[in-house]
Order: structure tokens, then sequence, then C-alpha cells
């Protein structure tokens, strides 16, 4: 959607702007870095391996960076130091998604979709109708884990 005071015709869709990096307070840098220098930065499509601020939730967060805080170390162990193996722990996370609808999971610049094929071994068509909670190919070999 357009905003007609935009004269180029691009606005941001985000419902949050991000925070340029010179305008954090010093609890909200902390955050920052923290994210920055976490294992989500070593993922090439997340937006903390990207420059500049912070996209996805992680702009939420650091409006509140005593809470976003909370909720990233949280994020970070279930998704970076989970007791199952990864290939569960990769289901869970997509059930999880897909039961509350959680866009983010789904649309990431293929952070899930590719992680999910390569560690699931699920085919796209699959993980389209789970994205769209189609039932589709359910029980044959492309949508099967493993």
């Amino acid at each position: 959607m357009s905003n007609p005071n935009d004269a180029g015709g691009t606005a941001d869709p985000r419902r949050f702007k991000l925070l340029p990096i010179e305008n954090l307070n010093p609890e909200q840098r902390k955050l920052y870095d923290a994210i920055r220098s976490g294992p989500r930065a070593k993922l090439a499509n997340s937006s903390a391996s990207k420059p500049g601020p912070l996209g996805g939730p992680f702009n939420v967060w650091i409006r509140s960076p005593g809470i976003g805080d909370c909720v990233q170390r949280l994020g970070e162990e279930i998704r970076f130091r989970s007791s199952l193996p990864s290939k569960l722990n990769e289901m869970a996370i997509m059930i999880t998604a897909r039961f509350w609808t959680s866009q983010y999971e789904w649309f990431a610049p293929p952070l899930r979709t590719s992680a999910a094929n390569s560690s699931l071994g699920m085919g796209p068509r699959c993980l389209t109708d789970k994205r769209v909670n189609r039932s589709g190919q359910r029980g044959t070999r492309e949508c099967r884990p493993g």
C-alpha cells in the first residue's frame, strides 16, 4: 500500500519504522549489540546479519530493551540450544508458526523455508501447503521429515 504523501511511491510497509543506530539509547544499543553478536548474526538471511538498523521482530524488541532482551534470549535458547534434534526442533518451530499464524517465520527471506528444506528434507510445495494451512501432500515422501 502506498502513502499518498510519499512523492516517490515507495512507502515503507513496516508497522514500526526502523530505529537508526545513532538514535539508540544505551540500553537499546546493548540489546542491538547482543543480537548482532549472537548466533542469529551467523544466519545469512537474518536481519541480524545485515548492516544497519535491525528489522523483523528485533525492530520491535529494541523499543523495550528489558523485555526485548528476555524475548531474544528465550528465542536464542529455543532456536540454537534446544535439546531436540535439529530436524524435530525445526518442525516444532514450523508447527508453532502455523498455529499462531506467525508471518515472520514464513516470510523472512528464505530463512525458515530454506532451513526446513535442508534440515527436514521437505519440498517447497509441502512447505507452502503448511504455510497456508492446507493438508496438501501429507503422507507423501515430499512431506515427511527426514
